[in-house]
């Protein structure tokens, strides 16, 4: 018990691994049972259909604009910066690497980046596309979103949010809201640049490659298994299996976390299965993040199938010794599995290279607006959700909707007393504390004082809020909280020049990204969490109130539960929606259910509450910031649903 009181995310972990392990043997058999060619097609069909739909789909193209802004000339090759657009206005700089005096088409490669800030410039990549060029090949390297010349949400030229990881899971929050994930404009960014070499008289169009280390090994292995104008295909240092990574708690990025992945089994292994009968190879370091036995057990059920199809010569793999990411012997391995796939005669040496100065890479050497780049995508989520968003969902169902969201808590919850710590947990003195475990949540405390009847509940992040309760709260439902579930502090966190994000890459946004994985969400779990601490206390009726955002699950908990007869809600966030109409928000992905819009908003949830008492107090918008009476979108519904009730005055909101 010490342990969920001192650690609660070990004990999370310790769930969500259990609810994992059920699916991982399922899909794991489902694996095995592929034998013919007939059944490994039929099940490619299923795994497609599956990954475009946790994705949010491919977004719909315009015409490329390509446009070319000179170039630098190295004698055995040249190196010429072009842009192109994605999506219309979503533009795209590149770096496109041309061998000199081809006499005839060549092949050409894609080479999407990982994680660095500076894109197309990171050396490592620079190094691989002109050791390419240089062995007749044409290379297009291009920046990913939030990376080099389309770094986002800039303040003084640089990003307030820092590291491109932080930009992604920031963009990725606001998408995530109708169903997008920001792997779907990564992919589609690599499938556009594929359609710009074909209109290059210099490649040739049956022989087209793509290899890309860390996030750009997630967009190759991404791309690979969906484009198969991809002849070969070389993800490096990213490919492990999820219960690996799982295992080895490496968070990873929004895009390399899709929805309902464990769940219907779309697991490393079947995006490189799914690139047959196409050539692939799995680059992998020894002491890398991601885990080398995943790596091992993915190379080998890849190649099963491979086996089935008749053609397990081009499944291939490469160990080499040393840390993540593209290292000179993965480049090397790299130059031969090219050379031997597409017939160009060449060694896997590297050559001696001489990097030009980064700023002479730049399209815009005056700098781009690559802010468009995420107003482009929120203008697609916007216009999405105002298609989704329901005007008018009777109460009934919307209720039942929200009921399978949160997954219906049994009436009967195993409860049982527990000691606290000897040491270092003061915050508990003067409470009872039980350990609350239910069918369908993850284990919670549920603390209560010895000497007063709980009529009124509380929420809240951490046994260390247990001291700053009023002394009329007799129960608190106590939830762990790694982030600080204050939003108005948040906001005061990033009001400076120097702004911090600490809340975007916590121990409960890997915990969060986990439930997503498995076809769950944070928000809807602390629901039900909540539910089972209300039916291990065993109250009649319950006065509950929560604070920031533990509101969210407090009131999905109160919509489904008529035990709870008042709600008070203290600064929460009035609605989802306004994450799309604000560039910068203060939300974790734990906050945010993947989604959410398809299916409702935070107003009409509470409408569901009349004619019970609600108050919300200082209601906030997704930037922290108080919201007055005339920014709360759909207060006039909500205000309607208590007067149809016959209980105006059960409303009260202090904007």
């Amino acid at each position: 018990m010490a342990k969920l009181i001192q650690d609660p995310e070990r004990r999370y972990l310790d769930w969500f691994h259990a609810v994992a392990d059920v699916y991982w043997r399922y899909h794991a058999e489902q694996r095995a049972a592929v034998n013919t060619p007939e059944q490994w097609q039929e099940r490619r069909n299923y795994l497609k259909a599956v990954f475009l739909d946790a994705i949010g789909g491919l977004p719909q193209p315009g015409e490329l604009k390509a446009r070319s802004f000179g170039q630098l000339d190295f004698g055995t090759h040249c190196l010429e910066r072009v842009v192109f657009e994605s999506v219309p206005d979503l533009t795209v700089t590149a770096n496109l690497y041309l061998p000199a005096h081809l006499e005839k088409p060549t092949p050409g490669i894609v080479v999407p980046c990982g994680h660095s800030d500076n894109g197309k410039a990171f050396a490592p990549y620079r190094t691989l596309c002109h050791a390419l060029a240089m062995k007749g090949y044409v290379a297009l390297i291009y920046d990913p979103l939030g990376q080099g010349e389309r770094r986002l949400y800039r303040r003084n030229g640089e990003s307030m949010l820092g590291g491109c990881t932080s930009q992604h899971t920031h963009l990725g929050v606001q998408l995530a809201t109708v169903g997008f994930n920001l792997a779907r404009y990564m992919i589609f960014d690599t499938m556009r640049a594929i359609d710009y070499l074909l209109t290059r008289p210099e490649v040739d169009p049956m022989r087209i490659g793509c290899t890309g280390c860390s996030g750009g090994g997630t967009n190759t292995a991404y791309a690979s298994a969906i484009d198969e104008r991809i002849a070969a295909s070389l993800p490096v240092c990213y490919i492990t299996t999820l219960e690996a990574r799982q295992r080895s708690e490496n968070i990873a990025d929004y895009e390399q976390n899709l929805y309902g992945q464990i769940e219907r089994g779309l697991d490393h292994h079947e995006y490189i299965a799914m690139v047959a009968p196409r050539a692939v190879c799995i680059g992998a370091s020894t002491e890398d993040f991601f885990p080398l036995e995943g790596v091992r057990e993915t190379y080998a059920a890849a190649r099963r199938i491979y086996e089935v199809l008749g053609v397990a010569d081009r499944c291939e793999m490469v160990e080499v010794e040393g840390p993540h990411g593209y290292l000179p012997e993965l480049r090397r391995a790299a130059y031969s599995f090219f050379s031997r796939w597409f017939g160009v005669a060449a060694d896997d040496e590297e050559p001696e290279i001489e990097l030009p100065d980064e700023a002479d890479l730049l399209c815009f050497p005056k700098g781009v607006a690559a802010d468009a780049t995420y107003r482009v995508c929120l203008s697609h989520a916007g216009a999405l959700a105002e298609r989704l968003i329901p005007q008018q969902v009777p109460a009934d169902e919307l209720r039942e909707e929200l009921e399978a969201l949160v997954v219906h808590v049994p009436e009967e919850c195993a409860s049982r007393a527990a000691e606290a710590p000897d040491e270092g947990m003061e915050a508990l003195e003067g409470w009872e504390v039980l350990e609350v475990q239910a069918t369908g949540a993850p284990p919670l405390l549920l603390t209560r004082r010895p000497t007063k009847r709980p009529v009124s509940v509380a929420v809240v992040g951490g046994v260390d809020a247990l001291p700053a309760l009023p002394p009329e709260v007799g129960a608190a439902i106590v939830l762990p909280a790694s982030v600080v579930p204050s939003l108005a502090e948040r906001a005061e966190g990033v009001a400076g020049d120097q702004p911090q994000w600490p809340w975007i890459h916590s121990r409960e946004s890997f915990l969060a990204f986990y439930a997503q994985l498995l076809g769950r969400d944070w928000v809807y779990l602390r629901a039900a969490q909540v539910l089972a601490g209300l039916h291990a206390l065993g109250e009649g009726h319950v006065r509950l109130r929560a604070e920031g955002t533990l509101a969210m699950p407090a009131l999905y908990a109160a919509a489904l539960d008529r035990r709870i007869i008042a709600l008070t809600l203290v600064r929460p966030l009035w609605a989802y929606a306004s994450l799309l109409a604000r560039e910068v928000h203060i939300l974790a992905p734990p906050e945010v259910p993947y989604g959410v819009l398809g299916d409702h908003d935070l107003p009409q949830v509470m409408g569901l509450l009349a004619p019970r008492e609600l108050q919300i107090e200082q209601p906030l918008g997704a930037d922290g910031r108080p919201l007055r009476r005339d920014e709360l979108d759909g207060l006039e519904e909500l205000t309607r649903a208590y007067a149809a009730a016959g209980a105006p005055e059960a409303l009260r909101v202090e904007a």
